[in-house]
């Protein structure tokens, strides 16, 4: 962290990985959909750690966590409680709060449009997870920045997803979104295109999330100029 420190970063960004196997967090958010628990010890490390070097985070909250998955035993699946998974968040976003370690950014899921790979539904399965989720960060501390959720593959979701956010009155302060491969950089243009002709999203900052420059036409078996 002190080379980060060194380098000038403010924030760093992690996508926790929830009910997905062999993730290093699995249990963070662990119990039975009836009695969830909570354990933010590893959480806290990083961020006290980011905190005492002037950094903040940036929460991914991704996946279905292990309280969730009982209709389906599904990681990347839609949560079964879609109530419990805004609450959940709402928890999360509160204890950041309580403890003094809000972070700079939360965000809403990690590249739901690689379906198969990060999300196994589609663009209409995913709007109540952004939904309820990004209400639940907001409702956890009302002055923290709220987003996501990280797009990957083109731009088939966007204006959709845009619609619905529009619609529910969910917060977005940051659309995030992944530029990966070459020949992608052209993706900026559509977001902003899409942003500018919503006056709800006036206020609504563009972040790229994750840059991968490798050598490749294909990823997770998609296209990236989907």
């Amino acid at each position: 962290l002190d080379y980060l420190r060194d380098a000038k970063m403010k924030t760093l960004r992690i996508e926790l990985g929830w009910g997905v196997a062999n993730s290093f967090n699995n249990c963070i958010v662990c119990g039975s959909n009836g009695n969830i628990t909570y354990d933010y010890s590893p959480l806290d490390m990083i961020a006290t750690q980011m905190n005492n070097r002037s950094m903040s985070m940036y929460w991914s909250y991704a996946y279905n966590p292990e309280p969730l998955k009982y209709c389906n035993n599904d990681g990347i699946g839609t949560p079964c409680d879609i109530v419990k998974w805004g609450e959940m968040l709402k928890n999360m976003a509160a204890h950041w709060k309580a403890n003094g370690l809000r972070p700079a950014y939360q965000g809403v899921w990690n590249e739901p449009d690689f379906t198969g790979a990060f999300y196994s539904g589609d663009v209409n399965s995913f709007k109540p997870i952004y939904e309820y989720g990004s209400k639940g960060i907001r409702a956890g501390d009302a002055d923290r920045v709220v987003g996501g959720p990280d797009l990957a593959v083109g731009d088939s979701w966007l204006v959709s997803l845009l619609d619905k956010i529009q619609s529910t009155n969910a917060p977005m302060d940051f659309l995030s979104y992944h530029i990966l491969g070459a020949g992608n950089e052209d993706r900026i243009k559509p977001k902003r295109d899409a942003l500018k002709a919503r006056p709800y999203f006036n206020q609504t900052e563009m972040m790229i999330g994750e840059l991968n420059p490798y050598n490749t036409t294909t990823y997770h078996g998609q296209t990236t100029s989907d």
